[in-house]
């Protein structure tokens, strides 16, 4: 008995659940809250034509309902888990899905120990995939942090400490190189916040919102680490958690190209960069 806790942004994540359903036997337990989602083939009446009467939304009971809030409890997991044992006694095998990335900050880690307790079953992560091919993950951010994040040379040379961590409240496994996109939305408070705390960061940094550039791709870096507030880095001025995704060896692209952004981490054709 086998159960495959899979989060859909994940990379690689459409692949790994294809090639598990192809098995008639694979059961997809959907714990999710609220069965619905931005990408349209992850919606409830999506899933449920692709795959029939094998599809069972079983959020009710076993999603979430602190994941609004970052923390995690169960709505019925009584009832939830003994579903779940019901379906594995009868010899299928079990996809739990979910939208998040990383399993050990999903509430799906819990319901698999809840799970454990119940009955012996085998655990089996996602293998881990690599970018696709032609693709560059990309984070979408506000200006102006993502021109901050994008130059760090003036920074260095006001000798300021610069911006190198990117605040989320979700987390990733990925690492390796990332394009930085800044979205639609200028946060007004940010120049006047940072200057009173560091009057010399008028040194570093445009003070005229005109010259941050909007809906486009603005920068390119590596995503190194991501850190909480249990780590060194975490005494950084950047870092105000609960996530820090750390970038190292950030660039501007010279020429910011036009770029819908979208959540999490997405993927952008690398061809948009040589156009």
């Amino acid at each position: 008995m086998k159960v495959y806790p899979i989060g859909y942004s994940a990379l690689g994540a459409k692949q790994w659940l294809d090639k598990l359903t192809s098995d008639p036997e694979v059961l997809v337990m959907d714990t999710r809250l609220k069965p619905w989602s931005q990408r349209p083939e992850y919606r409830k009446e999506e899933l449920e034509q692709k795959y029939g009467d094998r599809y069972h939304w079983c959020g009710r009971f076993l999603g979430n309902e602190g994941y609004k809030s970052n923390y995690i409890k169960i709505v019925n997991p009584d009832i939830g888990i003994r579903g779940l044992v019901k379906y594995l006694n009868e010899g299928h095998d079990l996809v739990l899905l979910c939208q998040c990335a990383s399993y050990l900050d999903c509430h799906r880690k819990v319901v698999v120990d809840l799970l454990q307790q119940k009955i012996d079953v085998d655990v089996v992560q996602p293998p881990r995939c690599h970018v696709e091919p032609g693709m560059i993950k990309t984070i979408s951010v506000r200006q102006p942090y993502a021109t901050w994040l994008s130059n760090p040379g003036p920074f260095i040379n006001a000798q300021l400490q610069p911006k190198n961590i990117e605040n989320r409240d979700w987390s990733t496994d990925y690492r390796g190189r990332i394009l930085i996109h800044a979205s639609k939305t200028f946060e007004k408070d940010a120049l006047p916040f940072w200057l009173s705390r560091c009057p010399e960061l008028r040194e570093a940094v445009p003070l005229d919102e005109a010259q941050y550039p909007r809906g486009m791709l603005v920068g390119d870096a590596e995503l190194v680490k991501v850190i909480t507030q249990a780590d060194p880095e975490a005494k950084s001025p950047w870092f105000c958690g609960p996530y820090g995704f750390m970038l190292a060896s950030a660039k501007p692209i010279d020429s910011p190209v036009p770029c819908r952004g979208a959540l999490k981490l997405f993927n952008v054709d690398a061809s948009v960069l040589q156009r």
